[in-house]
């Protein structure tokens, strides 16, 4: 959607790499937080606006639900708005899901009256100077009780795409709302395999003329490997493209529980890969069909971890959280950063939470989008924390012929392209600290004492700085 400095926000979150300290900028609670309010279940994110829903706040009535809108100045979140329906009924869950783009926030209520019964229903709100503006309710023409319309939200546009993971006894469905610049109206239902407790819609996400929908207890060649169903938008009829499924699929998976889409990259997780340890999938759309590009796994991981129970992705940034990561203290969970260089996907930092329990469940939802990001714990009231570094930026990462050579880097290496005298090298790690700088430059640059990860590197002349990224094998 957008290009990105590595400038990262998160929700409840520590940055952790070999020796490092920690960059927590803010910690953020609700003002009026109360035990179990979910404060921060889902979480979205544009520019400097962010959203976060709090699907059993009791503002208007027992879990009817809220959402809270923040607003950075400068690296500081401070709150903006509290997005609550009059109308609301006890266990509503307003907040379950919630999404933003433009001037429109969306958030949904899975369990509130629909067209009938708590069918579920999702809220739009307009931006109109300085405030969120109620705009309208929309619901699914087709619903009945306890389909979980809203179980899941995306908007990009003019289209909302909302899931109901449990229509039609769990074979599920999800449903495109178009705007023509009055309303929001229903224009497409979408389904799966259209078996029963596959979940399609369980989660949604949608990015340009694409729709991404995760059905994670469908069949493929076995049982509940689970799978991400590509429709494509022709001319405004929103049609079924392809069937994304593991090249290495195994019963159980469970992949497409969580879902997210950013131009021509889907990031879906399988978090119950491999004992439960987990994994994520990522697709790349080569202008004729997606195909599998990686597996993204911990380098640390174990049975149990659930990574990849929730991803999130902007550009070249893909979030993965394993939300019971163990530590000596318990399940406390972590969040993993993969950047992509070409065609491959590099592990490069691994976050947690600073005032962790045992059972925080870090990364229970995240989110991201350019220069900030989030995730978050949901227990007790909910937290959400922001950090990132602030001396490096991949917006400054040149597009000329100088390069580094090789790259990766094993010991040695030099830049090659170059005509200006290089007046000094200087190399940061992810979170913007500096590791080696070096004044007089010769031929070959010597890094071996630098551990294996990715790094940032300077390259100072007398008329420009210039960055690379290299990789440390």
């Amino acid at each position: 959607m957008k290009k990105y400095t590595l400038y990262i926000l998160f929700v409840f979150l520590n940055i952790i790499m070999p020796a490092q300290p920690t960059h927590e900028f803010q910690k953020i609670l609700a003002s009026d937080g109360q035990p179990d309010d979910m404060f921060g279940a889902s979480l979205a994110i544009q520019e400097n606006i962010a959203v976060f829903g709090t699907p059993q706040d009791d503002d208007v009535v027992n879990n009817a639900g809220a959402v809270y809108v923040y607003e950075r100045n400068g690296t500081s979140w401070g709150f903006k708005q509290k997005l609550t329906i009059s109308e609301s009924e006890e266990a509503d869950m307003l907040g379950e899901a919630v999404g933003i783009d433009g001037n429109f926030i969306v958030a949904s209520a899975y369990q509130a009256a629909g067209i009938t019964g708590n069918t579920g229903a999702a809220y739009i709100w307009k931006k109109n100077g300085d405030t969120w503006e109620f705009m309208q309710k929309i619901y699914a023409s087709d619903g009945s009780s306890a389909d979980n319309f809203g179980k899941s939200i995306a908007v990009d546009g003019n289209y909302i795409v909302v899931g109901a993971d449990n229509e039609d006894f769990g074979s599920g469905s999800a449903y495109v709302f178009y705007f023509d610049g009055t309303n929001w109206t229903q224009i497409a239902k979408l389904q799966g395999d259209d078996n029963l407790n596959d979940y399609f819609g369980h989660s949604v996400d949608i990015s340009g003329d694409y729709i991404a929908v995760g059905a994670w207890q469908a069949n493929v060649s076995g049982s509940n490997e689970g799978a991400v169903f590509v429709f494509k938008n022709n001319s405004g009829t929103w049609e079924f493209l392809q069937k994304l499924s593991a090249d290495d699929a195994e019963d159980d998976d469970v992949l497409g529980y969580s879902v997210a889409i950013d131009g021509d990259y889907i990031v879906t997780g399988a978090h119950g890969d491999d004992f439960a340890t987990g994994s994520a999938y990522v697709f790349y759309n080569n202008g004729e069909t997606w195909e599998q590009q990686a597996k993204l796994t911990q380098n640390n991981g174990s049975y149990e971890d659930y990574f990849g129970k929730n991803v999130s992705i902007s550009g070249d940034f893909i979030l993965v959280a394993a939300q019971k990561y163990d530590t000596a203290k318990g399940d406390e969970g972590a969040v993993y950063l993969f950047v992509r260089e070409g065609t491959s996907w590099a592990r490069t930092s691994m976050f947690s939470a600073s005032d962790a329990s045992d059972t925080g469940l870090y990364g229970y939802c995240t989110a991201i989008d350019g220069n900030y990001a989030f995730a978050s714990s949901v227990q007790n009231n909910g937290t959400v924390y922001a950090l990132g570094p602030d001396n490096v930026s991949v917006n400054n990462t040149e597009k000329n012929d100088i390069s580094v050579f090789p790259n990766p880097v094993y010991s040695y290496f030099k830049i090659k392209n170059i005509n200006e005298e290089i007046k000094s090298l200087t190399i940061f790690d992810l979170s913007g600290k500096i590791l080696f700088k070096q004044n007089n430059v010769g031929k070959m640059i010597n890094i071996s004492n630098l551990p294996p990860g990715n790094y940032f590197l300077k390259i100072n002349t007398k008329n420009q700085d210039i960055y690379k990224m290299i990789i440390k094998n």
